[in-house]
């Protein structure tokens, strides 16, 4: 069997992530679902056993340390698990792999305020999350759909194509064109009547989106803010839907970043 045969969803999110942002949202659903695993110190009794979790109990993950801290390898399967023990030449009976519900898994260690490396020494490459992430993938709001209302009568600042943040719009764009609802986006500076952040700048995303969908709007607002980071700030907003004059007043004031290739674009009368 090649290896390629043998990935799994996960497997490929990480390796999309390896090369865009965009793909944040599929790896917090793929570290939402069914089982993951992780290592726990080898025991004759523990081999081909089940374990069971209780509140209160010692955390039984192995742990490990890099330069910025503790982390408990997790993996996307047993192979996985299998492919990074032989990398790392571990002896023989150290350590077994062990299956968990991947959002129990996200509960514990979150909670324990612990990273996790996942995928760490195989050859999809790996992703390290934090224990927010974490907590918000356990309960839940990491992928709740969240109300973005729309934008209209608002002045922002037009921005020339060589000032476009270009690691936030190439994620944003990633996202925009996996999705046939989005139909064209804009990028602008923020009005002036509104101070800049600190030690960076305040962007506005403009969506066209129709139909409507909650879940990729969060999706496309969590790729940005992800993007954006700690210095900058981004503001997602929507173009009213089936509002043509707004549109094409809008096409004729600013040039979007994204225009869906089957989208025709509205003429101003």
């Amino acid at each position: 069997m090649s290896y390629n045969n043998e990935m799994n969803d996960l497997d490929r999110v990480i390796m999309r992530l390896a090369k865009s942002l965009s793909a944040l949202p599929d790896l917090m659903r793929c570290l939402s679902e069914g089982e993951l695993w992780t290592l726990v110190p080898w025991h004759p009794e523990v081999e081909d056993a089940t374990m069971e979790l209780t509140n209160g109990m010692q955390m039984p993950f192995s742990q490990f340390e890099n330069k910025k801290g503790p982390y408990v390898p997790i993996f996307s399967s047993f192979e996985r698990a299998r492919e990074a023990m032989k990398k790392g030449h571990f002896p023989a009976r150290t350590y077994s792999a062990a299956a968990v519900k991947a959002k129990d898994l996200m509960l514990i260690l979150g909670g324990v305020e612990i990273r996790a490396d996942v995928n760490a020494g195989c050859k999809t490459g790996s992703v390290m999350i934090g224990p927010d992430m974490m907590r918000d993938i356990a309960n839940g709001s990491a992928l709740a759909p969240s109300e973005i209302g729309e934008t209209t009568n608002v002045t922002f600042q037009k921005l020339d194509a060589a000032d476009y943040p270009t690691n936030l719009v190439q994620a944003l764009f990633e996202v925009l064109r996996q999705h046939k609802n989005f139909r064209a986006a804009w990028i602008f500076g923020r009005p002036k009547s509104r101070p800049e952040p600190p030690n960076g700048r305040g962007y506005n995303l403009l969506v066209l989106m129709e139909p409507r969908d909650s879940v990729r709007k969060h999706d496309l607002n969590l790729v940005a803010q992800s993007v954006a980071g700690k210095l900058n700030e981004i503001e997602l907003g929507f173009v009213p839907e089936n509002d043509g004059s707004y549109t094409a007043q809008l096409f004729a004031a600013a040039e979007p970043f994204y225009v869906a290739a089957d989208y025709e674009r509205p003429v101003q009368q």
